[in-house]
């Protein structure tokens, strides 16, 4: 929604559109029970939509490799972090670049729980991509552009953010293929991208049962 001066030139927020309505939630309780990295904490992502989703992590040391890859987005994205003990501090507050870093992983264990929100375009296009880099020279080696909106052609009731779903594609064709992974500029073959630490998958997973399940239930209804 675009705000706009009123009469006496005060900027007012316009009431909530019907099919709208606010919500809250807790970021902790929420990061409790999450499946995946960036998990939507609430039902919007259309144009205009304010998109809020949850990350939290431990890796490094004992607790595993986190891969790294670079995340390409049309909107600025808002990072806020609610408590970490890594490069990141607890209650940092950073806008980053519109291609940034996202992963990484040092000898020391970390963990960090953060909540990235962002304002969808309100129309045109908005595209996001996920690149990998070569591990051996950091030149990028594959990259995958996605639309930031739900296409059209989903007839799911709920359908899955489309960051996670692009991001999903991305890390299973770089894993699949050797060719993907191979650096025409040094000739380094990467490791395969550790997609389980994200949950990605497991969240596409998830989110095709509740498709299936709510289309079960509609069945019975009509007999």
């Amino acid at each position: 929604m675009t705000i706009k001066p009123d009469a006496d030139g005060a900027l007012r927020m316009p009431e909530p559109r019907p099919d709208k309505a606010p919500v809250k939630t807790n970021a902790y309780r929420y990061a409790r029970q999450a499946n995946t990295q960036l998990l939507p904490m609430f039902p919007y992502d259309g144009p205009g939509d304010i998109v809020s989703a949850c990350t939290s992590i431990r890796a490094g040391g004992q607790s595993g490799k986190r891969g790294y890859f670079l995340h390409t987005n049309a909107v600025d994205e808002v990072m806020v972090s609610f408590g970490a003990n890594g490069r990141v501090r607890t209650g940092d507050v950073v806008v980053g670049p519109k291609t940034h870093g996202v992963g990484g992983s040092g000898a020391a264990e970390f963990f960090a729980l953060n909540v990235v929100t962002q304002r969808q375009l309100e129309e045109g296009e908005q595209l996001e991509a996920v690149a990998f880099a070569c591990e051996a020279c950091s030149q990028e080696i594959f990259k995958l552009s996605f639309s930031a909106f739900t296409t059209a052609d989903h007839d799911g009731f709920f359908p899955p953010l489309p960051s996670n779903a692009g991001a999903a594609e991305a890390a299973a064709r770089f894993n699949a293929s050797e060719a993907n992974r191979t650096c025409k500029a040094c000739g380094h073959v990467s490791d395969p991208f550790p997609i389980a630490m994200w949950g990605w998958d497991k969240y596409l997973r998830a989110t095709s049962v509740s498709e299936d399940a709510r289309r079960a239930l509609e069945e019975a209804i009509r007999k």
